[in-house]
């Protein structure tokens, strides 16, 4: 059975709390809730109190959010934290579990691979009919970077539908892990939830 990676102990207080705490200003940031994302922007001002010195606190408080800075040196630097964390604690068994899951359903071996494609929009298209889209449905391309649109017409059952999108994110795992350069990129939407809204 699949098990969920392990990810650091969740904070043990309010966001806003631990944050002032990490010495944030407590007038420095805003916490906000995006439809579209499906879940809560944490904005930090310029003069919020978010240094380099307490980075490492703020993205414990913050890390199971989104987050975004006004000073574009911290927002790498934040992100440099959570890339680094990934890397050491949760890219290994993210792909384990992607290759368990298609080969589960038979779907591993026949795989599209990247090399056997002219662009990124060909491969792109071969993932979402690999695991049952129409082609050029779900995904969007722009360069390197593929992000998951899911569309809310004609879908013919939520739990259907949550095992295609299920069999697309490993799919498009695997192909990042082959493709250190792909990026991928989400935007959520409410009806593909899980069939019991996982």
């Amino acid at each position: 059975m699949d098990m969920p990676p392990e990810m650091p102990p969740l904070p043990d207080k309010p966001v806003a709390e631990a944050l002032m705490e990490c010495g944030v200003r407590p007038d420095g940031f805003t916490i906000t809730y995006d439809d579209l994302l499906q879940g809560h922007v944490i904005a930090f001002s310029a003069t919020s109190g978010a240094s380099a010195d307490n980075l490492d606190c703020i993205w414990q408080a913050t890390r199971s959010e989104f987050v975004e800075f006004a000073d574009a040196e911290l927002q790498r630097a934040y992100e440099a934290i959570g890339a680094a964390y990934y890397e050491a604690h949760l890219r290994p068994q993210v792909i384990e579990s992607a290759r368990e899951r298609l080969a589960e359903r038979g779907l591993l071996q026949t795989l599209p691979l990247r090399e056997d494609f002219q662009s990124q929009e060909g491969f792109a298209a071969a993932l979402e009919m690999h695991c049952g889209f129409v082609p050029s449905s779900v995904l969007r391309v722009e360069g390197n970077a593929f992000t998951v649109w899911p569309q809310s017409d004609g879908t013919p059952s939520a739990e259907f539908e949550f095992e295609k999108f299920s069999c697309l994110l490993s799919a498009l795992t695997l192909a990042t892990e082959a493709d250190g350069g792909l990026k991928i990129g989400f935007v959520g939407n409410e009806k593909f939830r899980g069939p019991e809204g996982e």
